[in-house]
């Protein structure tokens, strides 16, 4: 399973990661929670933490989660891609 999300920054281009496996199961860890709870509640702040972990792993950034958030204007679901975990 993979969740493509596109991450628009204050200050420069927009960048599609795609989150999978790895970035799911830092996703439970931290968090506590089952990504299966996002059919049901799902947070802006767990897609930005997808779309932050995945960027992180593929080395396109090397901020810490606060800050990286700081420096983009949003994230958003790319059309077509994977739907929301069940």
């Amino acid at each position: 399973m993979k969740l493509s999300l596109r991450v628009v920054p204050e200050d420069g281009e927009a960048q599609v990661v795609e989150a999978a496996a790895k970035d799911f199961v830092a996703f439970e860890d931290k968090y506590d929670r089952s990504i299966s709870s996002f059919s049901n509640n799902l947070y802006y702040r767990d897609i930005c933490f997808l779309a932050w972990h995945a960027a992180k792993r593929k080395k396109l950034t090397t901020q810490d989660f606060e800050k990286w958030l700081d420096s983009i204007e949003t994230v958003e679901l790319v059309e077509g891609g994977d739907s929301i975990p069940r």
